[in-house]
């Protein structure tokens, strides 16, 4: 996803799914899944100081490390979950995972779903309904010719069904944070 907001608003829908389920309203969890919705990005703030976020074709690096992998959070959350209980951990891998696959769906390069044992990335291209994977070597030749970036300069359209989505999901976002405060 483009907008930071869809991803906390993602965490936010899977900690209220799980206080349904469960039946316990507790704010300090909301906020926790809140977060780790968003955890997986954590990355890009690191990759922006260091290059004084001027990012330009070096940005597809932002989703390059273990931040962007799913086995990381399986092993979080089973640590979480034996610390804190099955809800934190649950919440912990159901808000990080729904993130990596929201930056599946977008107009980036994907995620290696299959890291360690594979560095190929994977997404799910939505205007064309194709699965589609990008070796290092062929995401660095694109780069170097200007190629892949059609999708990015078209997003900020009204008539992007994703776009809309993500407008939407932060709108969701700031109306459930101000009834938590």
């Amino acid at each position: 996803m483009v907008l930071a907001t869809t991803h906390l608003a993602a965490g936010l829908a899977v900690g209220y799914l799980l206080t349904i389920i469960t039946g316990q309203k507790e704010t300090w969890f909301l906020l926790f899944t809140l977060a780790m919705g968003d955890l997986p990005d954590l990355d890009f703030v690191v990759f922006g100081l260091r290059n004084k976020f001027t990012l330009g074709k070096q940005s597809y690096k932002h989703r390059s490390n273990y931040l962007h992998t799913p086995i990381i959070y399986l092993l979080l959350a089973l640590l979480t979950g034996l610390a804190w209980g099955w809800q934190w951990g649950v919440g912990l891998i159901g808000a990080s995972w729904l993130h990596l696959i929201l930056d599946s769906l977008d107009c980036s390069w994907g995620i290696k779903w299959f890291w360690p044992c594979s560095n190929t990335r994977f997404r799910l291209f939505i205007p064309h309904h194709s699965l589609l994977s990008f070796k290092p070597e062929q995401i660095n030749r694109l780069i170097r010719f200007g190629r892949g970036n059609e999708c990015l300069r078209n997003f900020w359209s009204v008539k992007n069904p994703q776009f809309i989505f993500e407008i939407l999901s932060s709108f969701w976002l700031f109306w459930q944070i101000g009834k938590l405060i």
